[in-house]
C-alpha cells in the first residue's frame, strides 16, 4: 500500500509483506511495521515519537497513556483494561468465562483509533487529511502443521550397517513423491 498526501509527501508506504511506515502529514512516523522471524510487529507513536501502543504478531501488546503508563494490554489469555495509574480496572478472557462480547474502541490520538474484538480481530485505523487506512494488527494466521508433519519417505530404509555416499545413489533409486 502506497499513498501520498495532496502535498506529495508520503502518507503510507507498506510493502506486500506488511513492513513499512505510516506518516503524519508533518513527515514524522505514526506507525512502524517491522518484521522478524515471528511475523510483523506494529508500533504506534505520537508526533513527538512517544510510544502509544505496540503489538506483536500474536496480538499481544500494550497501549500507553501520555505519561507512558500501560492503560490496556493483551495476553494470550485475556485483555486487561487499566486505570490511569496502571492498576487493573477490568479484564476479559478470549475464551471461556467473562468473554469480551463487544469490540473495544480506543482513540490513541487525533489520527489513530484502535479496535479490539479478539486476538484475531485487532485493527488500527489511521486518518489524516485525505488519507485513511485500516490495518490488521491482531494474531496472524499461522500454519497448523509444518512440512515434517506431511512428509513422505523418498528412500527405503537401508540396513543400519550400510552407509551410502552421494555417488552410490542413482536417479533410479529416487522415487517421485506424489
Amino acid at each position: 500500500v502506497t499513498k501520498k498526501y495532496k502535498s506529495g509527501k508520503p502518507a503510507i508506504d507498506v510493502d506486500e509483506k506488511g513492513c513499512g511506515f505510516v506518516y503524519y502529514p508533518n513527515g514524522k512516523i505514526a506507525i512502524a511495521f517491522s518484521s522478524n522471524k515471528g511475523g510483523i510487529h506494529a508500533f504506534m507513536r505520537d508526533q513527538g515519537s512517544k510510544l502509544l501502543a505496540e503489538f506483536n504478531p500474536e496480538g499481544i501488546g500494550s497501549v500507553y497513556n501520555r505519561k507512558g503508563v500501560t492503560t490496556l494490554y493483551t495476553t494470550r489469555k485475556n485483555l486487561i483494561n487499566c486505570n490511569e495509574d496502571g492498576s487493573r480496572k477490568d479484564y476479559w478472557y478470549w475464551e471461556g468465562k467473562k468473554m469480551l462480547t463487544e469490540t473495544i474502541s480506543l482513540t490513541l490520538n487525533n489520527f489513530m483509533t484502535l479496535e479490539i474484538g479478539s486476538l484475531d480481530a485487532m485493527f488500527v485505523t489511521f486518518s489524516a487529511e485525505d488519507v485513511s487506512q485500516r490495518f490488521s494488527i491482531g494474531r496472524r494466521m499461522r500454519r497448523s502443521s509444518n512440512y515434517l508433519d506431511n512428509r513422505k519417505t523418498i528412500f527405503s530404509a537401508a540396513p543400519a550397517q550400510k552407509v551410502f555416499s552421494a555417488a552410490d545413489i542413482s536417479n533410479e533409486a529416487i522415487r517421485t513423491v506424489a
